[in-house]
């Protein structure tokens, strides 16, 4: 996955929407003094790509902004080998999902609510626990590539069925 832009509104200390873009396809890194709010841009992210829009977890209320009441919307744009992708959601209040494809210069929307979250699952090649927010072992191979400050980290294994049989033997298969 190759992630082209961030937009968040509502989100943290965002309270205005704010665009990080464009990222490079090779290393991005995010710099800023201290409470800047790059961990809250990193966890946005991935609990925009991994968690259902309905989800209603600690996690997910803890993006508000402090003392509000206001629901988080954050879109990413990413890409993958099968093209390139714009997933908005709207968490808490009304929540929302729509997943768009880029097409011909536009974005197209393509699926929206569950669908468009089963979508990015499909596209991440990523897992959705039974209840509640994504931990790193359901978020498929990104799991063994992204690690959050102040969290503890639950490596995928090669044995992990969605992660380490796919890796395992596209690895032989190389060799």
């Amino acid at each position: 996955m190759i992630l082209h832009a961030v937009e968040l509104t509502y989100v943290g200390r965002f309270r205005e929407t704010v665009e990080l873009r464009p990222f490079d396809r090779g290393l991005t890194i995010l710099a800023a003094p201290n409470e800047a709010g790059k961990s809250t841009v990193l966890r946005a992210v991935a609990r925009t790509l991994f968690d259902k829009h309905t989800t209603r977890s600690d996690e997910i209320k803890s993006l508000q902004p402090a003392g509000t009441d206001l629901a988080p919307r954050v879109a990413v744009e990413f890409e993958t080998a099968a093209g390139r992708y714009r997933i908005e959601k709207t968490f808490l209040q009304s929540p929302r999902s729509l997943l768009k494809h880029w097409q011909a210069g536009t974005w197209q929307p393509l699926a929206e609510a569950d669908v468009a979250d089963r979508r990015v699952q499909e596209l991440l090649q990523s897992t959705l626990p039974g209840r509640g927010a994504t931990r790193p072992e359901h978020w498929g191979f990104l799991g063994f590539l992204w690690a959050r400050q102040d969290e503890p980290v639950a490596w995928p294994t090669l044995d992990d069925e969605a992660v380490g049989h796919a890796t395992g033997s596209s690895w032989r298969a190389q060799r």
